[in-house]
């Protein structure tokens, strides 16, 4: 009987830490041995890729934004990561980073930077077309206060989910834009008011005419006559010598001839180094918080 107890304890203790290894490893899986890649889209090839060196996730918090962060995938990669950078690093540090990683394919990355208490949001690629940097922009302005407030992981999945939205030709809330369209309407119609008064306003100026009556309005002229005296006649030879040319304007032909090769050169040579400009591109916005 005590064999039979011992037995049973045993088998039901090796379940339990098969169970617990199995859950600990599923849990693991979830993110690839280097801690970044955590999900890669059968379909399209595009992962999820999570680099949190700030440590502004928890485990729990990581799960659930990689979940809502699998659906951007069909449309490119998607990028979260921390750092704490130096103020003006955080645009060229997203840029690179991205490029490093996944070189020209299309996609999203989300930086917080720490340092310089910035959110950055850039389109590489195909995605810039929609996600533009303006998008960008108005995309950071409406989660800013989720960072701000230490909700980082309501800020992460808000980001993908507009920008999915805005690749999807959805609308979304753009408050800033719509008030600063506003302002601007607003002087513009002051400027044109102005302009409007200023010329109902404005006398026309008199003509000719106008002032030449003016003057002799008060004039009265009688017995008008004119006498002609002291008319005199010169009369000028024309000089027998004759008139030297001048020379030097084809030489200075010649120059000007020789100045437009150099400037054809000089213009071949700008386009020969124009067309090593790099392909890649992206969109950027950015907000403090």
């Amino acid at each position: 009987m005590r064999r039979y107890k011992f037995r049973s304890y045993a088998f039901i203790s090796v379940a339990f830490i098969s169970v617990l290894l199995s859950v600990l490893l599923s849990k693991a899986a979830v993110f690839a041995s280097d801690g970044k890649s955590a999900y890669t889209n059968p379909d399209t090839g595009y992962e999820v890729y999570i680099d949190d060196s700030e440590g502004l996730l928890s485990e729990v918090e990581k799960e659930t934004v990689v979940e809502e962060m699998k659906s951007f995938t069909q449309f490119g990669n998607a990028v979260f990561i921390s750092a704490n950078l130096k103020p003006g690093q955080a645009e060229r540090y997203a840029a690179s980073y991205y490029e490093n990683t996944f070189g020209g394919e299309n996609g999203a990355i989300f930086l917080v930077d720490m340092g310089d208490r910035l959110l950055v949001l850039q389109g590489h690629q195909d995605v810039d077309r929609l996600l533009t940097s303006s998008k960008c922009n108005s995309i950071m302005d409406n989660v800013y206060r989720y960072a701000g407030s230490q909700a980082y992981d309501r800020c992460v999945i808000t980001v993908f989910d507009q920008a999915e939205a805005v690749l999807l030709e959805q609308r979304i809330a753009q408050p800033f834009k719509y008030i600063t369209n506003i302002f601007l309407s607003v002087i513009l119609a002051f400027l044109i008011g102005f302009i409007v008064l200023g010329i109902t306003m404005a006398k026309p100026a008199p003509t000719r005419k106008e002032i030449l009556n003016g003057l002799f309005s008060g004039c009265n002229i009688t017995d008008r006559s004119v006498v002609l005296q002291n008319v005199n006649k010169i009369y000028s030879p024309i000089s027998s010598g004759s008139s030297g040319g001048s020379g030097g304007s084809h030489h200075s032909s010649s120059h000007h001839s020789s100045s437009h090769h150099s400037s054809s050169h000089r213009s071949s040579s700008s386009h020969r180094s124009s067309s090593h400009h790099s392909s890649s591109h992206h969109s950027s916005g950015s907000h403090h918080f």
